[in-house]
């Protein structure tokens, strides 16, 4: 009988070994790629912006520090998110230097510390068993394995946004006020990672109803406690909207339109949540297991809501429900603990179920495709650094300038390279690329704008798909009056990508002197025109 009972643990920690090796695999493939996509790259040189502004003890305002960061690596993000994520880089760059393997690794830190939360979560609600599989599980999810190696901010938010509602379950089981102050800590923090931690709003305010304890609104800490979130949290918003640094959402117009095509969904919503909330108070969850499921599974419906609201980019779906990932596997393995029982007359023991059901889901996850890209790198380290900087054109989609700008800003510790991006410079458009229109229309002004900048270097990434933009450079550079040559060609492999980047370099003699570009940015933030004619530090 002791055989049998073990096993169960043997099975949990050999599929904990398994999520181990898993993510090792993914690590490997990421460390050993180019930092690509569109916002991974954003993030990374965000964060190096802050540190360099951390260690160089720069007199300089620092909107004027960063503006003259933005000319030189046009790839920052500083208001566009909020920051926490940035913060928390600069602090890992001071201890391991600016890498980019040192962003992954934190990256990868942040997400193993959620897998070990939700582990102690779950051991102590639903068993021993529990614990480790619920941590496997999660590491091995295919939203894990993609994530958890890739400089973003999406995995911090959900360690803070479970924190937090951990806290605020205990402090509704009856715990101490102290869980109270520390969700607040937590709550805050989430907010001020991402902005979608502002969804914990609505559960704060509903949990202590829905859960059958709302003798939790007649004391004054739960409303200080949410006040104080507020207060902590908005100014950073505001300032970034009045300084047009904000994240552009319109929301208005995503509103009309749902209400235009599908009218039914927020009635629905609310009629789904009524019904809850009538249920649930006719039998109260009065254990500390049944508080803490309550308030997960408000966090849930609370980010389907908004995601059906506020629709995102389809193929980004997985990466927007991270932060509901650890409860939805708590929810789970709580299931799984009320199952645990009826199952035991057929002689199985106590976490067998849980063992063997997250074996089957792990089974069935298997291992993630390799996403990785390779190739930038190679193409921007064959371009030589010099003390007066060279300018380097890249012509390419965001994917493609990230990891160009990534690279760059890992390997020039003088910061003396000067990034454009094309892209953005033959044409007008947003951040996200809408309301695109070209600013030039012959390759004669596209050759005039190399002179002016001017352009020591080309990168033509033929592997991002064709813009008339492209189109028009291209024309240029084959055009009998270019002055730049082509020096070699560089394969791109990796996920949907295939091509080459070819290297171009002016005929003329190398450029000598200061560099003083200015770029303009996009309708967001009012094509506001920003330069730096000497580094300001």
């Amino acid at each position: 009988m002791r055989t049998s009972v073990r096993w169960p643990a043997f099975v949990a920690w050999l599929l904990l070994a398994f999520a181990v090796a898993v993510q090792a695999l993914a690590g490997w493939r990421a460390l050993g790629a180019d930092l690509a996509g569109e916002d991974p790259p954003a993030h990374f040189t965000t964060g190096v912006l802050l540190y360099d502004y951390a260690r160089r003890l720069a007199p300089a305002p620092p909107m004027r520090f960063a503006e003259c960061f933005y000319v030189q690596y046009p790839k920052v993000a500083f208001g566009h998110w909020p920051p926490v994520f940035y913060i928390a880089e600069c602090f890992c760059f001071l201890i391991f230097g600016a890498s980019i393997a040192a962003a992954r690794w934190l990256c990868a830190a942040i997400a193993a510390g959620l897998a070990a939360v939700l582990w102690r979560q779950c051991r102590k609600h639903w068993g021993d068993i529990a614990g480790p599989v619920a941590a496997a599980l999660f590491l091995t999810f295919p939203v894990i394995q993609a994530q958890a190696w890739r400089v973003m901010s999406d995995v911090l938010l959900a360690l803070f946004l479970y924190l937090a509602l951990s806290r605020f379950a205990a402090w509704l089981s009856g715990e101490p006020a102290n869980h109270l102050w520390w969700c607040a800590l937590w709550t805050s923090l989430a907010i001020l990672t991402k902005a979608t931690g502002w969804l914990m709003l609505p559960v704060l305010l509903s949990a202590p109803w829905i859960a059958g304890r709302a003798e939790a609104y007649r004391r004054r800490a739960y409303w200080l406690a949410t006040a104080l979130v507020c207060a902590v949290t908005t100014p950073f918003f505001l300032a970034m909207k009045w300084m047009y640094l904000g994240y552009p959402v319109q929301i208005a117009r995503q509103l009309r339109g749902l209400a235009n095509g599908a009218p039914a969904l927020p009635a629905l919503a609310a009629l789904l949540l009524a019904g809850a909330a009538f249920l649930i108070r006719r039998h109260p969850a009065r254990t500390p297991s049944q508080t803490v499921c309550v308030t997960m599974g408000l966090w849930l419906g609370a980010q389907t809501a908004f995601l059906i609201v506020l629709p995102h980019v389809p193929g980004e779906y997985d990466r927007f429900f991270i932060a509901s990932l650890a409860p939805g596997i708590f929810l789970f393995s709580g299931v799984l603990y009320a199952l645990e029982s009826r199952v035991a007359r057929y002689g199985l023991p106590r976490g067998a179920l849980t063992a063997i059901c997250g074996g089957a889901a792990m089974l069935w996850f298997g291992v993630a495709p390799d996403r990785s890209v390779r190739g930038y790198a190679a193409a921007i380290d064959s371009i030589p650094r010099r003390a007066t900087g060279p300018v380097v054109w890249v012509q390419s989609d965001p994917v493609g300038d990230g990891a160009v700008i990534a690279r760059r800003l890992e390997t020039d510790r003088a910061r003396s390279t000067y990034i454009v991006r094309g892209s953005k410079m033959i044409a007008d458009q947003t951040w996200s690329g809408r309301r695109y229109t070209l600013r030039y229309r012959e390759p004669q002004s596209v050759l005039a704008l190399l002179e002016r900048i001017p352009v020591d270097y080309i990168l033509f990434d033929t592997s991002a798909p064709s813009t008339p933009d492209a189109d028009l450079l291209g024309a240029a550079l084959a055009s009998p009056q270019s002055k730049f040559a082509l020096r070699s060609s560089l394969p791109i492999r990796g996920w949907e990508r295939s091509g080459e980047v070819r290297i171009y370099q002016r005929r003329s003699p190398v450029r000598e002197g200061p560099v003083a570009l200015s770029v303009m940015l996009g309708p967001e933030h009012n094509h506001r025109a920003i330069s730096c004619p000497a580094r300001p530090w």
